[in-house]
């Protein structure tokens, strides 16, 4: 299997999340760096003594969406 090294990291969870790794070689010599929290399917995973996510991305993305609909919604209904 081809991994793209660009869009590929690696992130730990469990007890000894916090030590520093050599970066990972792929069969074609590029390294996969280690990094602090990595997006899957639009979650945020945070590495982190246990299996953690984070949802701040998530919030800021809900509320600016929602201001977004609510200025439209004023344009439309300027008298509410």
């Amino acid at each position: 299997m081809h991994v793209n090294p660009n869009k590929t990291s690696c992130v730990r969870f469990g007890a000894r999340y916090s030590i520093k790794f050599h970066n990972i070689l792929t069969s074609d010599y590029f390294k996969l760096v280690w990094s602090d929290s990595v997006r899957y399917l639009g979650v945020y995973l945070r590495s982190a003594r246990s299996f953690a996510c984070s949802y701040s991305y998530a919030k800021r993305e809900c509320i600016k969406h929602s201001m977004q609909l609510s200025g439209k919604l004023g344009e439309l209904y300027p008298q509410m």
